[in-house]
């Protein structure tokens, strides 16, 4: 009723939302900061995501401008193809996707 909940109430998947947001909130405060000479965003490895919230980020970070590179990382082998280019190390070697 009062439109504030604790943190700690929230599932791993919307903690993983929340944090994603505050993330992506900083780097672009930093980034469109007087002198800023790097506008790049880096996402590691963002967990508890179901189907559906791993959709939403790609279409966020697809939406997200501001940046002039984007780089997450993920062992989920199902982001492969939802960006224009991926790749993947495995084996010690570099493919591109």
């Amino acid at each position: 009723d009062t439109g504030e909940r604790d943190y700690s109430t929230f599932s791993g998947g919307e903690k993983t939302r929340v944090n994603l947001a505050l993330r992506i909130a900083l780097a672009r405060l930093l980034a469109t900061r007087r002198g800023a000479e790097s506008r790049v965003l880096v996402i590691d490895e963002p967990e508890f995501l179901d189907e559906a919230g791993t959709g939403r980020l790609v279409q966020a970070l697809i939406d997200l401008d501001g940046f002039d590179r984007i780089l997450l990382t993920s062992h989920a082998s199902g982001l492969r193809g939802a960006f224009d280019r991926a790749l993947v190390v495995a084996d010690g070697k570099v493919e591109t996707v």
